[in-house]
């Protein structure tokens, strides 16, 4: 009896550590972790910004999705030349650094839907960026990266749809036919705590790319 319990007690002590790894690998990096409160808007429309959210992906630590009916989209695309600010908001006391890099994908388009290509992502190197004032960022303009077409990948990728896998097989490049690309701007925020704690994340930036 003694010899049961003891192995039902380490059965129950494995399946509760199995949990407890379980929550940790796929809890996200929130604000309340420490991480500061980030932000995206154009030029001099403050109420447009579009917030972080601290959602830990495969490459980044927090993201912001637009869609067209997004305030910050619209007032960017009919502005084209209004720039963007990126602000972050640290504890007082706390140094904060900015680097940007561009992202640029491949996208297959139908006369109005489209489905980007996963994996296709090809990124540029890291710059830094200039302070507007504290803890405010301007950002620069995404500059597309060479994408080649790995086309037995593109296939892979999109193997469970044979529609958008035929319009990929004949783009003639990628952007040509129905393939185009996308580029967007991806940051890491480095800050650093009054106490010399240093924390670094990834903020990915999605912009629509389709109708």
């Amino acid at each position: 009896m003694e010899t049961t319990t003891r192995k039902r007690s380490a059965v129950t002590r494995l399946l509760l550590w199995c949990v407890f790894l379980s929550a940790l690998a796929g809890r996200g990096v929130q604000a309340g972790d420490g991480m500061p409160s980030v932000s995206l808007h154009p030029v001099g429309h403050p109420q447009l910004a579009a917030a972080v959210v601290w959602n830990r992906g495969e490459d980044h630590d927090g993201l912001i999705r637009l869609d067209r009916e997004s305030g910050l989209f619209e007032a960017a695309a009919t502005d084209g030349s209004s720039p963007l600010l990126l602000h972050v908001r640290a504890q007082p006391g706390a140094r904060v650094a900015v680097r940007q890099r561009s992202v640029t994908y491949l996208n297959v388009g139908d006369e109005g839907p489209h489905v980007d290509v996963p994996g296709t992502e090809q990124r540029g190197a890291w710059s830094p960026l200039d302070a507007a004032a504290h803890g405010v960022f301007r950002v620069r303009e995404p500059v597309t990266q060479p994408l080649a077409m790995r086309r037995a990948h593109i296939a892979k990728a999109l193997a469970d749809d044979a529609r958008w896998r035929d319009l990929a097989a004949a783009c003639p490049g990628p952007d040509a036919g129905a393939c185009y690309t996308v580029t967007d701007p991806e940051f890491e925020i480095t800050f650093t705590a009054p106490t010399g704690t240093v924390r670094r994340a990834i903020v990915r930036v999605f912009f629509p790319n389709g109708c």
